[in-house]
């Protein structure tokens, strides 16, 4: 056996058994930096590499739902408008309504508009009635009342000075009409029988005159309705009409077309129950102003009640 033999074997084996136990530390130790450090290789590799969204998306999730939340504030309610009303003073009720209103317009109608969607018959006939009123009312501007234009008083005033010219016989022309007249006042007044047909030929002259065309029925005015037994006198004026010799002869002249729609009112629109003979139907032209230029036709139509003839009266 060698010098210093089981000193030095266990001298050895002690040596031998702590270089074991140092590898095994620091195998030990490299798996414990090995594990520490691979999750951060990983994430600095796949930033490199770019990882797709899909695999970030569990992180940032993750990231999210750790992260504690600060706890949000209570929102802050903003204070109502100042509404008042014109003279600066607050409503006395009704502020929600009235900033409803003030701010959106819009919202004000919504009600309105969704009732009117639901019930389209009542919107229908509203704006059908709203139709008739314009209509009446554009109808009652455009289509001034029949005689308007006329003055009633000055119409008076001048048949009363046609009726002293024509009875002081200084015109030759009206000794026919002077006769006409005489024959019709010598006759009896009458009674009711002669009421009830001035009231039926009143009635029919002036639902004619208003058929009339606006712009001659407003220069048209019945004047007067009398009649004695067995005659009827009706008295038109006239304003406005032109009488120059040119206009005179023109068929467009407004005193032309009233004589044309005089016969055809002669000619069927008389009260039926008689039997009617137009003596005649005349007139005579006169100045409104009693001295300026003519601008008035009177017209004088004599009507004979063929079914009551009696002889005129006795002055």
């Amino acid at each position: 056996m060698q010098p210093g033999g089981p000193r030095q074997t266990i001298l050895v084996a002690t040596a031998l058994a702590a270089s074991a136990v140092l590898a095994a530390w620091w195998w030990s130790a490299q798996q414990r930096d090995a594990a520490t450090t691979s999750p951060k290789v990983a994430r600095a590799e796949g930033a490199g590499r770019g990882v797709s969204p899909a695999a970030r998306e569990p992180v940032a999730r993750t990231a999210t739902t750790s992260t504690p939340m600060a706890p949000t504030p209570a929102a802050t309610k903003p204070a109502a408008p100042d509404i008042r009303d014109a003279d600066g003073t607050p409503p006395s009720s009704n502020t929600g309504d009235t900033a409803r209103s003030n701010l959106k317009p819009e919202l004000a109608t919504a009600d309105e508009a969704a009732s009117d969607t639901l019930n389209p018959d009542a919107e229908e006939s509203e704006a059908d009635e709203n139709k008739a009123d314009d209509a009446s009312g554009a109808e009652a501007v455009d289509a001034p009342a029949p005689g308007s234009a006329v003055d009633a008083d000055r119409v008076a005033d001048m048949y009363a000075d046609l009726f002293e010219t024509v009875e002081s016989g200084d015109v030759a022309a009206d000794a026919s009409r002077k006769l006409e007249f005489q024959n019709f006042d010598a006759r009896e007044a009458g009674g009711e029988s002669e009421r009830d047909l001035e009231r039926a030929l009143r009635e029919r002259f002036g639902d004619w005159v208003a058929t009339l065309p606006p712009e001659l029925a407003q220069h048209a005015l019945l004047a007067s309705v009398d009649c004695h037994v067995g005659q009827c006198r009706v008295l038109l004026a006239q304003n406005g009409v032109d009488f120059t010799e040119p206009a005179v002869r023109d068929p467009h002249n407004a005193l032309n077309v009233m004589q044309s729609a005089i016969w055809t009112f002669l000619g069927e629109g008389l009260p039926d129950q008689r039997h009617w003979h137009v003596i005649s139907n005349s007139w005579s032209a006169a100045s409104s102003s009693g001295e300026g230029p003519l601008d008035t036709a009177l017209w004088i139509i004599l009507l004979d009640d063929e079914d009551q003839e009696s002889p005129p009266a006795t002055p």
